[in-house]
């Protein structure tokens, strides 16, 4: 049986910020559905603690600020 979820480097290395606009961290990839695609987790490097967290899809929002992508928690 293989995997539900499967790494993907899509969407890595955007800015993260705190729900108060502070910058946590960085995307190292996300998570996906190993059958449909559809991602599941954000992988964020926090930047203080030199580890990453898995973030589910629905706490994460993908937006543009000053032109750029970034991931708004």
């Amino acid at each position: 049986m293989p995997d539900p979820l499967r790494p993907s480097g899509d969407l890595d290395e955007l800015p993260v910020y705190d729900v108060e606009g502070v910058p946590v961290g960085r995307t190292f990839g996300v998570l996906t559905e190993a059958e449909s695609g559809l991602v599941r987790y954000f992988d964020v490097a926090l930047d203080e603690r030199r580890r990453h967290v898995l973030v589910p899809v629905g706490h994460a929002r993908v937006e543009k600020h000053l032109g750029r992508l970034r991931v708004r928690l």
